[in-house]
């Protein structure tokens, strides 16, 4: 898509209104959205992203909005190469809140049992060891997971 924006996807059967077919379908979307230009993508809990971490593309950044008290697990996991991962966690002023680098066993990084410190919009970058220092590279899993809501939604 060579331009930002909304985009909405129609679908329907041959011959639109008129058309007699009918059936089940899946709709696909591949790609990056948000990720270039210094965009963010959208997380919601309980889901999954994958991506690359390399010499391009040291770091990709995630948002979700979060509420006071709820207890959350971020986990990176590396899916291929010899990718470090490093996970971290900010506010929405940017302030880091938590990190971590070989937490989840292998070299994978999980920030597990944190406790949101107040309703806000907060920020995952997904890295690797040393950043735009480090040296690792490959494909990665990340997962955010509500473990216990802490009743603000």
């Amino acid at each position: 898509i060579p331009v930002s924006g909304t985009y909405f996807v129609l679908a329907t059967r041959a011959g639109e209104a008129e058309g007699q077919t009918e059936g089940s379908f899946v709709i696909e979307l591949n790609g990056r959205p948000g990720i270039t230009g210094g965009q963010s993508l959208e997380i919601l809990y309980d889901t999954t992203v994958s991506g690359v971490i390399g010499d391009q593309v040291v770091a990709e950044e995630y948002v979700f909005m979060g509420y006071e008290g709820d207890t959350i697990r971020i986990s990176m996991n590396r899916a291929s190469g010899d990718l470090d991962p490093l996970v971290t966690l900010y506010d929405s002023e940017r302030k880091q809140i938590a990190f971590d680098d070989d937490g989840g066993g292998d070299r994978n990084a999980r920030i597990a049992q944190f406790v949101l410190p107040r309703d806000d919009m907060y920020i995952i970058l997904a890295s690797r060891y040393d950043r735009e220092l480090g040296t690792t590279s490959g494909a990665y899993v990340l997962n955010l997971e509500l473990i216990r809501s802490g009743g603000g939604h």
